[in-house]
């Protein structure tokens, strides 16, 4: 019984590497939406298993409709990644989230800091905003819920960053680490403040301009199929029958 015990807990070990390793943003997916206090107890495993359910329900039902191939190929990939696509969406609306949100915490921190108040109170602090709309916030109590006593929290919030898969999250959260270390004051935080508050608005202008770059195209094929088929087609079609 032992033995079997030790073996079904090596091939559990074995799978979840595994899906780390080919789905290694999975984790970082199912970590936002815990954080928002949904899917909770779910592990990348079961998320992937509750897919492959979905896809095998979709094939069942196409083979009983007895649906056309076509339609039961669509049918089946897109209830075959449904769930996925679903978390990848909502990670993404997170990230972007955060990355609004940072500029103000980073404000905020800095003039808490120039009132004398340090930074772990002045975390704790920020946690106990409220408000649906906000996120960093929901990030910060789960991850002080989880924080080891003997851990500083700047060091705990630190690591929390790199398992979320933000990079901007990611970057705050070390810097903030190390200003706290040095034991610097409300000049370093300012700073701070003002890098995140750049980057952000350069992530933002970056997305306006693909997004100028893809309305472009847009636009030109919406001018230029019309122009080629209603001017050019009948053209070199004259000159073809001469």
């Amino acid at each position: 019984m032992a033995g079997l015990t030790a073996g079904g807990e090596a091939t559990l070990v074995a799978a979840r590497t595994l899906v780390r390793r080919v789905f290694p943003q999975l984790g970082r997916w199912l970590y936002w939406e815990q954080v928002q206090g949904r899917w909770r107890g779910w592990t990348e495993e079961t998320v992937l298993a509750a897919q492959a359910g979905l896809g095998l329900a979709a094939l069942g039902l196409a083979l009983a409709a007895r649906l056309p191939a076509l339609l039961s190929t669509a049918l089946v990939t897109l209830a075959s990644v449904a769930l996925v696509n679903r978390l990848h969406s909502r990670f993404q609306e997170a990230r972007k989230r955060i990355e609004q949100e940072l500029p103000l915490v980073a404000m905020a921190l800095a003039t808490t800091a120039e009132r004398g108040v340090p930074i772990a109170a002045a975390l704790r602090h920020l946690a106990a905003v409220e408000g649906e709309t906000v996120l960093f916030p929901r990030w910060l109590t789960n991850a002080m819920a989880s924080c080891p006593a003997a851990t500083p929290l700047t060091e705990w919030l630190r690591e929390q960053a790199r398992r979320s898969g933000i990079p901007a999250l990611v970057g705050f959260a070390g810097t903030l680490h190390t200003i706290e270390q040095r034991g610097r004051g409300h000049e370093e935080l300012y700073t701070l403040a003002r890098q995140v508050t750049n980057a952000y608005l350069a992530g933002v202008q970056r997305r306006v301009k693909q997004l100028d770059d893809r309305l472009s195209l847009a636009v030109g094929l919406f001018y230029f199929v019309p122009y080629v088929i209603l001017v050019v087609a009948p053209v070199m079609a004259g000159f073809g029958g001469r």
